[in-house]
């Protein structure tokens, strides 16, 4: 019984000791190609907001607004609706340090909707720069994306 509790009593001991540690999990992105607009492409990270010291950058339009907003902008989904993404389909948003967004991307096998889709994404307005360790960086950010019954949503 003195053995177990000692156990228990070490393990409770190295949990406490780490609490006070604070590190925040920070996705950096490999640069394949030059983006013309990044501040430091060395230094491009994917953000999430759920992490200390994180926030990625956003746009002014909300999530459910680009939603509605690529349902009535993309019209190659009511001329072709048998159209399918393969699972995990995603946009891609770069945005710069400065709040600029310098490139869209979305991969899919059909140029018009790629085009269409990329064309919503670029028409949203302001964006604000992604921040981590209190500094705004570059960032990118992939927004998962899904077609149901003709209709096109975020995940």
């Amino acid at each position: 019984m003195v053995r177990l509790f000692s156990r228990y009593f070490l393990l409770c001991a190295l949990f406490a000791s780490a609490a006070p540690l604070s590190a925040q999990y920070v996705g950096k992105v490999q640069m394949t190609e030059p983006i013309e607009g990044i501040c430091d492409s060395t230094e491009v990270y994917h953000l999430w907001n759920t992490f200390d010291g994180q926030k990625r950058a956003t746009c002014t339009v909300s999530d459910a607004a680009i939603q509605a907003r690529l349902n009535s902008g993309v019209t190659y989904l009511k001329d072709n609706p048998k159209f399918k993404l393969p699972k995990g389909a995603s946009v891609s948003t770069w945005v710069n340090c400065e709040g600029a967004l310098v490139k869209v991307k979305m991969e899919s096998k059909n140029a018009a909707f790629n085009e269409q889709v990329e064309a919503v994404f670029r028409d949203l307005g302001e964006w604000t720069a992604g921040r981590t360790a209190g500094k705004n960086v570059d960032s990118v950010r992939f927004w998962g994306i899904t077609i149901y019954k003709g209709y096109i949503f975020l995940q």
